[in-house]
């Protein structure tokens, strides 16, 4: 008895460390974003779309479409894309996504947070639609119902009400479509992209490309968009905490250092907030001219300038006032000759009514 005890606790205590281990393992796992590549002459494109993936859920990148960029390193080949995909768990990454070869003008920026894999599909030859239920109607498709997790749901521009005008440039106005044929160029191979174009129920033109891709788990979706958004947020906020140092860094006077002979040594902070004002008050020329102030002459310009441009504020000042008050006159004489209508108007409905009477 004490030995099958014994036994189990050495069990229980291998079941443990075999799954601190399988933990760890996971951790030094290289996280990607599920994208299986491929290369031509063009560059690196999307080959499939791996289910339940960062891709996936983004609901932008499709099959064909070109990899020209990756945080902000251009890609030159597959190796080194694949390399800059992956890292470590729920990193950040930012892709520059172009729509196929012939379109190099549409371009989009995508970002993404690496995950490790534990599912490797990578498609399959399924056909696919937008998960949505869709009425043919005079203006065109309407959608009647959209379903969570579908690419309808994902890209968040295609919601009930929607009347779709045109898929992949061909009209479907008139109402004289059949269900069969809107379903046939809705759907498609998977990953692939079907281009809608439509307005919403207030009237809004919209152009937008869904991905075709089965539906995902609309809480895992939700969860994933949290933790995108807060590193989203810490990185620009750090991105403006770094160009506040380096602003505040530039703008200190470090005595002795290369100081000429007829500016102070004495640290002269230079204020954000009135650079920022001199640059959109004149212009980049301007805030040239407030960076450079170890040259006395264009101090002087910076001065003459500021001056002008406050008496030019007058002006326009007295001039809009001066409209103010003709307009105020103009006004008033209207406002007369509204009341001596009125009066005359009261005066004839009275001889009227004398002649009727009489």
């Amino acid at each position: 008895m004490l030995e099958d005890i014994c036994s189990g606790k050495e069990a229980e205590s291998r079941g443990s460390q075999d799954s601190i281990y399988s933990r760890r393992q996971m951790s030094l796992q290289k996280a990607s974003i599920g994208l299986i590549l491929g290369a031509d002459r063009a560059g690196v494109f999307v080959r499939r779309i791996t289910h339940d993936s960062p891709a996936h859920f983004s609901g932008r990148i499709a099959v064909g479409d070109y990899i020209e960029e990756i945080d902000s390193v251009h890609v030159q080949d597959l190796s080194s894309a694949q390399s800059l995909l992956s890292g470590s768990e729920d990193s950040l990454v930012s892709l520059r996504v172009r729509y196929g070869v012939m379109r190099k003008w549409d371009v989009q920026e995508v970002h993404l947070l690496r995950k490790v894999q534990l599912r490797t599909s990578e498609g399959s030859a399924d056909v696919f639609g937008i998960s949505a239920s869709l009425c043919v109607v005079r203006e065109g498709v309407r959608v009647d119902k959209v379903m969570p997790g579908g690419p309808a749901w994902l890209c968040g521009q295609v919601e009930e009400d929607f009347i779709i005008v045109a898929i992949d440039g061909n009209k479907v106005t008139g109402g004289y479509f059949h269900s069969d044929e809107i379903a046939a160029m809705i759907k498609g191979p998977e990953g692939t992209r079907v281009n809608l174009e439509g307005y919403s129920r207030v009237g809004e033109e919209r152009s937008v490309g869904l991905v075709r891709m089965p539906p995902v788990n609309p809480r895992v979706i939700d969860k994933y968009r949290r933790q995108l958004n807060d590193k989203l947020e810490a990185a620009a906020y750090d991105q403006t905490r770094g160009q506040a140092s380096e602003e505040t860094t530039w703008g200190m006077q470090t005595p002795g250092a290369l100081t000429p002979a007829y500016v102070s040594s004495t640290p002269k902070p230079v204020r954000a907030s009135r650079l920022a004002e001199s640059e959109s008050l004149m212009g980049k020329e301007l805030s040239s001219v407030l960076l450079s102030t170890e040259d006395p002459p264009k101090m002087g310009k910076l001065a003459k300038s500021l001056s002008d441009f406050e008496n030019w504020l007058n002006e326009e000042e007295s001039e809009c006032a001066s409209r103010f008050k003709s307009l105020q006159v103009k006004m008033e004489t209207i406002a007369q000759q509204l009341e001596n209508l009125g009066t005359l108007q009261r005066i004839s409905q009275r001889h009227i009514s004398r002649s009727i009477n009489a």
